[in-house]
């Protein structure tokens, strides 16, 4: 019986470090609401839109106010529908043309979340033709897979394109391509412009360039800098064709891989944690906007678009949380889903030593309380409280003293 109760404490346990700290994250969550925040071409400094109890505030990094149309003309990168329309959009910035369909072309936006990584993926991919005769992309009729050998495989019929997959496994060979790849990158969808294909990390770390150009491979490889392990590529196809794609690191490093000789430059931010941090760049003819996002604070780099150096920053702190109270009261909590990966599994995460505080004088009680009614102190239900704290005590009222029938 005793084996019993101590089996259904834990599992009580358990249960309250999932459903507690849930229900206290409901009752104290604080949206983190950072202000739109954006380097200014003009001012040369970040414009920064904040909004706090429906009041929205316009101001820039050194703290001078805007009204709506001044703030307009020192983001026109960002404004520039609404300068158009009021005739106010500047001929030219920076000794550059300026019109909507410049301004539109090379505008862009690449985000990055750890989910995007750490999601499951089903291992067969689309290869459009880059060429195609019309000036739409059409969606292929087979699909390849790639492991030791790349495959291309006919789905109505499940059979393999003998021809065709040893034509383009060859080619990838040829120029070095050693399976499992690591990564296999692309963007598989025709709502595209045009199609660059993918970018494949083979085993031996090296990276690849496959697409398929009337109807035959082209393969290419890439040279990497030195020391550099690639955990996440997006191949990013943007109108105005300045890079094939964004390559980022298992330490956390941002590389663009250029379009015309297949550079690989570092952009100058500093590391990040891909498994826990987002990322998002809003680029521009000048500047990129690259913004990152952990669970403490947002900073915001601006990268010059044309010399990639760091030209200013800013960081945001998130809302202030009561975490000291909830590492009292909870040792630990139990989770099924995160935000970082899509995968439905048990995590527990530890909190601290600072649960023994509550710890302590929960175990102090529970003594006295029996002391008063005049029974034994239970060792295992005295050693639920001191190593679960709040949890151990609540297993203790539910189930009862794991000693007692």
């Amino acid at each position: 019986m005793k084996i019993i109760k101590i089996l259904l404490s834990l599992t009580t346990i358990f249960l309250l470090a999932w459903v507690l700290p849930w229900l206290w994250n409901i009752a104290t969550d604080k949206p983190n609401h950072y202000p739109f925040t954006y380097y200014s071409s003009v001012a040369e400094t970040f414009g920064i839109r904040e909004t706090i109890n429906e009041q929205t505030t316009l101001k820039d990094a050194q703290g001078n106010t805007y009204t709506q149309a001044q703030f307009d003309s020192i983001l026109p990168m960002v404004y520039f529908r609404q300068l158009t329309r009021e005739g106010n959009l500047p001929d030219s910035l920076q000794g550059v043309e300026m019109n909507q369909k410049i301004i539109a072309m090379n505008n862009f936006y690449f985000r990055y979340r750890p989910a995007d990584k750490n999601k499951p993926v089903i291992p067969l991919y689309t290869l459009f033709e880059s060429m195609p005769k019309r000036v739409d992309l059409e969606m292929p009729g087979d699909r390849f897979r790639l492991t030791r050998k790349l495959e291309f495989v006919q789905p109505e019929t499940n059979t393999i394109d003998i021809e065709k997959s040893n034509q383009f496994d060859a080619a990838l060979r040829e120029k070095g391509f050693l399976g499992p790849p690591k990564i296999v990158a692309g963007n598989p969808t025709t709502r595209k412009a045009y199609d660059e294909g993918y970018f494949i990390v083979d085993s031996q770390n090296k990276l690849f360039h496959l697409k398929m150009v009337n109807g035959r491979p082209y393969v290419s490889s890439v040279d990497l800098p030195e020391n550099i392990n690639p955990v996440w590529i997006t191949v990013t196809e943007y109108p105005a064709r300045q890079f094939y794609a964004f390559l980022i690191t298992d330490d956390g490093r941002l590389f663009t891989i250029f379009t015309g000789g297949y550079e690989v430059k570092e952009i100058p931010v500093p590391a990040f944690n891909p498994e826990r941090d987002n990322l998002l760049i809003m680029g521009n003819l000048f500047h990129w906007n690259v913004e990152v996002t952990s669970e403490t604070a947002q900073t915001l780099f601006a990268v010059g678009a044309s010399d990639y150096q760091l030209k200013d920053s800013i960081t945001f702190s998130a809302p202030e949380e009561n975490e000291k109270l909830y590492n009292i009261l909870f040792p630990f909590s139990l989770r099924f889903t995160s935000v970082n990966n899509e995968f439905v599994k048990p995590r527990i995460e530890f909190t601290g030593f600072g649960y023994l505080i509550s710890a302590v004088l929960l175990l102090l009680g529970y003594i006295l309380i029996r002391r008063y009614q005049k029974k034994s102190i239970r060792f295992w239900t005295a050693a639920l409280i001191f190593l679960t704290g709040t949890f151990g005590l609540l297993a203790s009222i539910i189930i009862g003293n794991t000693e007692e029938n």
